[in-house]
């Protein structure tokens, strides 16, 4: 008796190697679905994920000719599908589910990420989602002294210095999707123009409102952001506040392509509706194409060099802000408007992420509301850098 049972044991486990030699010399895109085959459903986590689920120990690497069976560097690979997509603070994210995997072309609640934030979505694992309980974003700007015209006349230099914080805090909601509330504080260092007075600071303290759901391959995000925008140096009017928001519809149509539809009100000194709106491609596990209005990024994964995970991007976006502050002519709104386009590079790990990036701007616009004379900055650089964990 046991020396039948010690055969059937032999026979199985060499099975089960020859089912996982012939997974792991399969093409990269067809690993996943023939380690579907390799473990059969015993009544387990198949019977209970379905037949289309991936074990969630196993962590499929489309460059690699191995498996691992555990995650290494604190990346985001193996999670359940159908779990939640909000980790506790500091813990890496879940993919929900893998672009190659078969039977999973749907969009779980984990999937969901928000294009729209500047957190990267894709690597090895597949799409990541970019919602945790606690996320904290810090990062600093120069933008280079360039000069400055008004009414055809050459007035000075101008220069800004940017600080940006805020802190993302995110409670699930029992019907599934979650509120996000987003508090912060953004500061403005001005230098020049030496003919037109501005304030030396201006301050944006906001506190944004977001509401989303999902079903099935859609999702809803609605947002309110109210905002005060003020130098702090005269009363506070109407023109110290700014109410913006915006309503986004996500359709997943294929688990490398997302569309968006929606639009944004900015509350400026001219008040804008603007499309928020476009398309997100993933054509394989390397590149991420964020073909978006107002800001669009083309990523492209380098790779994992120790804890860290490399992305190298390029950028362009639409940029307008707003502050009630004290001028020449006494208290007025001011708008500044401007187009960028950046590359930079970026490094993540399981708990924080860096990022340092700098390019060009133009067709840059100083306008007013009240009676100061509007001016123009020409064309420059900036350079940016920051972290999130």
């Amino acid at each position: 008796m046991k020396t039948t049972a010690l055969c059937l044991l032999a026979a199985a486990v060499a099975g089960t190697s020859q089912a996982s030699a012939g997974v792991l010399d399969a093409p990269p895109q067809d690993r996943a679905a023939r380690l579907i085959g390799a473990f059969p459903n015993d009544g387990g986590w198949l019977h209970e994920y379905g037949a289309g689920a991936v074990d969630p120990q196993l962590v499929i690497r489309g460059q690699d000719t191995t498996y691992d069976t555990q995650p290494r560097s604190g990346r985001t690979e193996g999670a359940l599908p159908g779990t939640y997509g909000i980790a506790p603070f500091g813990a890496p994210m879940f993919p929900g589910y893998d672009p190659f995997s078969a039977g999973m072309e749907g969009f779980p609640v984990s999937g969901y990420y928000d294009p729209f934030i500047d957190t990267f979505s894709y690597g090895l694992a597949g799409p990541v989602p970019n919602y945790r309980y606690v996320n904290i974003r810090l990062d600093s700007a120069y933008l280079f002294s360039e000069g400055i015209e008004s009414t055809g006349t050459a007035v000075g230099e101008f220069q800004v210095t940017e600080v940006n914080t805020s802190a993302q805090f995110v409670l699930p909601l029992i019907q599934g999707g979650f509120f996000a509330w987003t508090p912060g504080v953004d500061v403005r260092f001005w230098e020049g123009p030496q003919a037109i007075h501005l304030p030396g600071e201006a301050y944006r303290i906001q506190s944004d409102f977001e509401f989303v759901t999902e079903a099935g391959p859609w999702a809803l995000q609605l947002g309110f952001n109210p905002q005060l925008v003020t130098d702090f140096e005269s009363s506070i009017g109407d023109d110290a506040f700014s109410w913006d928001g915006r309503g986004v519809l996500f359709y997943r149509a294929h688990p490398q392509l997302m569309l968006a539809l929606g639009m944004a009100y900015w509350d400026r000194v001219t008040d804008r509706i603007i499309p928020y709106a476009g398309v997100v491609w993933n054509p394989d596990d390397r590149w991420e194409f964020r073909l978006l209005f107002p800001k669009s990024r083309v990523s492209v994964f380098l790779g994992e060099n120790g804890a860290a995970a490399w992305w190298l991007y390029a950028s362009g976006e639409y940029h307008v802000e707003a502050y009630q502050i004290d001028a020449a002519l006494g208290r007025d709104r001011i708008e500044l408007s401007d187009w960028r386009v950046l590359v930079g590079l970026r490094a993540e790990s399981a708990r924080v992420s860096a990022f340092v990036e700098g390019g060009w701007m133009f067709d840059r616009q100083m306008n007013f509301k009240g009676p100061n004379s509007d001016f123009s900055v020409a064309d420059g650089f900036l350079v940016r850098a920051g972290l999130r964990f």
